[in-house]
């Protein structure tokens, strides 16, 4: 099939040399599609079609080859059926979730044998979280990225956040529970590995929700809930009046993070179970939790994990612990305690009075700040408050592969209608045109300091021991090309939606290119 737009790189790879590519796509669920087809009366009645569609869809995946795909809305049965067969014929593996309860969707991540390996794969279930209870999902894995004789590992976070407009503490919630899930998983590899974090997060950029994932830190109380996620505009006469509660008693009491930083102290106390055992473990390895309460670890192929699909019922159990907190112990006012090596005081939850949600009482805030170029300033103050602050962080320092706005204030120019003033965007359909899918990469804002006392992992295939030093040292991600956005081309073919005859789904692709500096 003849395709009239031709995507290209940014730049072509000086280099291929330790790279790897990723692409983040929305596929379009058959099913939804079928359910909401109102979103699609612009488009032909021969486009929507899956039989259509997934041969539109197939010339896109392969036209790349890329090493790792992260795909979001596969209809389980087409799972099973069309992708996982396709694709283990291109020789890549695959896994697959499901979203929880009767959604017939999920996410898979598919990775290219030749050049990458599983290490270690989770499912990440944000209905186990009293605060996160919905139905999406994600995926967290380690991999390892072969070139030649040198091989790099790399973290990989990927997620379809739940889409409602006004549930935007529930967005940002669901974000930090799969970055809780990347860091711990980091963490056990016992070395600071890079991250790639992409999906469909339904947020606009510049939004609360996605400047909680690039900004250091984010007073979500300074919005009302329904204008966190920026998919629903305010009328330029509205006027707002904060701080607003924002439920973050609630999320305090899910994700505590010693009130305004994200505290190096959370990786000195580490819990027993996310501690490293003596033995690294296997690259053939995969966790899973068979059920709510009961987590073994079992050794499957890739071949395995291809043709069960539904046995792969996974949860994040490692947060259980962080959820149940009860009021009374968020409650609790701190008590100071002196870190020796750092010679900076912080604070640690204590008991309190019974009065401790009234103005009157005083808490003592440790301010941690983090900064770029990976130091942090402390401060120490004491105030009057009567609900959490509304100053929050998470673990990882991350940045957009895509620049999609030069400012703010050209975001806010733009607005929802971006497609028709020239702007860019990653989904389009009759309820409107936005950016909604990202591409980041990072590492964690406090590193992780490798414990001297446990072998190096152990890395696949026939590694040299000078190798082995290279691939646990300290690496970064740089971004060496991206695949341009045809959004300026298919204002000039006055296209009015999609999925049409060249793009099968309702959302475009993002592809990146990323080099080990």
């Amino acid at each position: 099939m003849w395709r009239t737009i031709q995507r290209r790189w940014t730049t072509a790879p000086h280099d291929r040399y330790d790279t790897f590519t990723v692409m983040t796509y929305n596929l379009l669920s058959n099913r939804l599609a079928l359910q909401n087809p109102h979103l699609y009366n612009r488009c032909a009645k021969s486009d929507i079609k899956w039989e259509t569609r997934s041969q539109v869809l197939m010339q896109e995946l392969r036209s790349q080859m890329l090493d790792i795909y992260c795909l979001q809305e596969i209809d389980r049965e087409h799972y099973v059926t069309f992708y996982q067969p396709t694709f283990r014929d291109w020789g890549y593996s695959g896994v697959f979730k499901k979203r929880n309860g009767d959604k017939p969707d999920g996410c898979a991540v598919f990775f290219r044998n030749k050049t990458v390996k599983a290490v270690k794969l989770l499912g990440v279930n944000f209905d186990e979280n009293a605060f996160t209870k919905k139905e999406n999902i994600g995926i967290v894995g380690i991999f390892d990225i072969k070139h030649q004789e040198r091989t790099r590992r790399v973290c990989l976070a990927t997620s379809h956040i739940i889409f409602h407009p006004t549930y935007g503490m529930t967005k940002v919630a669901q974000l930090r529970m799969l970055l809780d899930s990347a860091r711990e998983m980091i963490e056990k590899q016992n070395a600071d590995i890079p991250i790639v974090l992409c999906g469909d997060f339904n947020a606009l950029p510049y939004s609360t929700v996605i400047r909680y994932l690039t900004d250091e830190s984010i007073d979500v109380s300074a919005l009302p809930e329904w204008r966190l996620s920026g998919q629903q505009q305010a009328h330029s006469s509205t006027t707002f009046t904060p701080p607003y509660e924002n439920k973050l008693t609630a999320f305090h009491r899910a994700f505590p993070d010693h009130g305004h930083g994200f505290s190096p102290i959370s990786n000195v106390a580490t819990p027993a179970s996310l501690t490293n055992t003596n033995t690294a473990p296997a690259a053939t390895t995969y966790s899973t939790t068979i059920s709510s309460t009961t987590t073994t670890s079992t050794t499957e192929t890739a071949a395995t994990i291809q043709t069960q699909p539904t046995e792969l019922v996974w949860s994040a159990s490692s947060l259980r612990s962080l959820i149940r907190k009860s009021k009374n112990e968020w409650n609790e006012l701190a008590e100071p305690t002196t870190n020796t090596n750092a010679t900076t005081t912080t604070a640690t939850v204590a008991k309190s009075s019974a009065n401790a949600n009234t103005a009157d009482n005083k808490f003592g805030n440790t301010h941690i700040v983090f900064n770029s170029d990976g130091s942090s300033s402390t401060t120490t103050s004491t105030t009057h408050r009567s609900r959490p602050p509304g100053l929050i962080c998470q673990p990882f320092s991350l940045r957009s592969a895509y620049p999609f706005f030069a400012s703010e204030e050209t975001a806010q120019r733009l607005g929802l209608n971006r497609a028709a003033k020239g702007g860019p965007w990653t989904t389009f359909h009759s309820g409107g045109q936005l950016v909604c899918d990202y591409i980041f990469h990072g590492q964690l804002r406090v590193p992780v300091t490798p414990v001297s006392t446990n072998p190096p992992i152990s890395h696949p295939d026939s590694m040299s021991n000078n190798a082995a030093a290279a691939a646990a040292a300290p690496q970064k991600l740089q971004v060496d090309g991206i695949l341009e956005l045809p959004c300026a081309d298919l204002l000039k073919m006055r296209v009015q939606s999609l999925p049409n005859s060249e793009f099968g789904s309702d959302h475009l692709s993002l592809v990146a290119r990323f080099k080990f500096v």
